[in-house]
């Protein structure tokens, strides 16, 4: 290429002048193309398809009680612990997240229940063996609820042996308890969504506020919020109105969902301002073998669609047999 210093102005009659000459002429008498066969310049950079990929639906599953000790222990040490939930295994590891209510302990203590009489105050003291972190979590059950009235039943050290074993175990958890040992909310992220898990525990004094102070520090920050609650009255059938009342104090402060443990037996649910309440799940590992009602328990499937956030609840009945198991039952 020539540069005007390098030309010089003894070039521009050779050089300039005839380049100016058919410019000029191309200009003068080009003929137009029709608007019609008009193509614009090609882009450099590829273009981006303009389809908008529906993500998928965030599944969570909820159960009951799960307690680990007594006749569930002395079944478990003679088949081992899979086999209590190897009917509905493949459908818990179906969920995005599993979340129940650890219904005491996991130490290596040993049982003070296993073969107590019934009724009696050793009868009521559990403590779960540290295989069963394991167990919880090759079962898909990844984020317990602590906050209950058989978490401290071997005291702080059983708490502290607790949580070393779900930390080992990759279990998450939460809940109300005495001390600042455990927080009473926690975040989950699952794919695209952040869900706030938050614990009302009666059995603990202060609880209430704790919940409602906990909905309000997370509620801006999270996509969705479930509240998780040990309360009420033990087998029976609907809960009272002050906890109805507890309930729609729940929502009212921003949860989406309201779930409750503690009465073992399933209880009413209801919808309140377009949200649900399940106030009682009832058992979904237990041993109670006095009553129907004792042996049945409510499984919640939940979508949650990340587009809206909106959720939907789907109820899976299961059942518990005298030999330890938990099966679901058909729709």
């Amino acid at each position: 290429m020539l540069h005007y210093e390098e030309v010089g102005k003894r070039t521009f009659p050779t050089i300039i002048l005839p380049a100016l000459l058919i410019t000029l002429s191309f200009l003068l008498f080009r003929t137009p193309r029709p608007e019609s066969i008009y193509e614009p310049p090609v882009e450099l950079v590829p273009r981006v398809p303009e389809i908008i990929q529906e993500k998928q639906n965030i599944k969570l599953i909820i159960v009951g009680d799960i307690m680990l000790d007594r006749h569930i222990r002395m079944f478990a040490e003679g088949r081992g612990y899979d086999f209590i939930l190897s009917d509905i295994a493949e459908f818990l590891r179906s969920a995005d997240l599993v979340l129940g209510n650890l219904e005491g302990p996991i130490t290596k203590y040993p049982s003070v229940s296993v073969g107590s009489e019934i009724g009696s105050p050793n009868n009521y003291i559990f403590t779960f063996d540290p295989e069963t972190a394991d167990f919880l979590y090759s079962n898909n059950i990844r984020l317990v609820n602590l906050g209950n009235n058989h978490i401290l039943n071997f005291g702080n050290q059983g708490l502290a042996d607790t949580l070393s074993y779900l930390n080992q175990s990759g279990i998450s958890y939460f809940g109300s308890i005495k001390g600042d040992y455990v927080d009473t909310s926690i975040i989950v992220d699952l794919a695209d969504l952040r869900i706030g898990f938050v614990n009302y525990n009666e059995f603990y004094e202060g609880s209430f506020e704790e919940a409602i102070d906990a909905i309000s520090e997370i509620n801006d920050v999270v996509d969705v919020l479930v509240v998780y609650t040990h309360w009420g009255s033990e087998y029976v059938s609907v809960a009272n109105s002050g906890i109805q009342t507890l309930a729609h104090s729940f929502i009212d402060s921003g949860a989406d969902l309201v779930v409750g443990s503690h009465p073992h037996v399933v209880q009413q649910s209801e919808e309140y301002k377009g949200k649900k309440i399940y106030y009682s799940l009832g058992n979904f590992i237990f041993d109670q073998y006095f009553s129907e009602e004792t042996m049945k328990g409510l499984l919640l499937e939940v979508e949650i669609n990340p587009s809206d956030f909106s959720l939907k609840t789907t109820e899976h009945k299961v059942q518990l047999t005298s030999e330890g198991m938990t099966l679901m039952l058909a729709d």
